[in-house]
């Protein structure tokens, strides 16, 4: 039995140019997702930098939120009810018509 070195040869050296042709299309493969990968990682970066500066701004407003509502607590708890208003309004109204209408009587 004699081997075909020839063939052999061939055969060799075709499965060394698909190996090769693989392993140029992986590592192209690879390149191009690193390259995708390098500009995602600035996106993610710059959306982080617009997410941190968000929450910056939503703590000031949620601080100056609770001080207005502080303010409006305040306001409220210094400012008489309607009910009062009304009250001493009427009694002040029924006070000044016993008045008048008793100065209207005396004359």
């Amino acid at each position: 039995m004699t081997i075909d070195w020839e063939a052999e040869m061939r055969e060799v050296r075709s499965r060394a140019t698909a190996a090769a042709r693989h392993g140029e299309r992986t590592l192209g493969g690879m390149a191009e997702a690193l390259k995708v990968l390098q500009v995602q990682d600035k996106r993610l970066t710059e959306m982080n930098k617009v997410m941190k500066a968000m929450e910056t701004r939503l703590g000031s407003l949620e601080a100056a939120l609770q001080a207005a509502q502080a303010l409006q607590m305040d306001n409220r708890a210094g400012q008489p009810s309607r009910s009062s208003v009304a009250l001493w309004s009427g009694a002040a109204l029924a006070f000044v018509a016993v008045i008048l209408s008793g100065v209207f009587l005396w004359n």
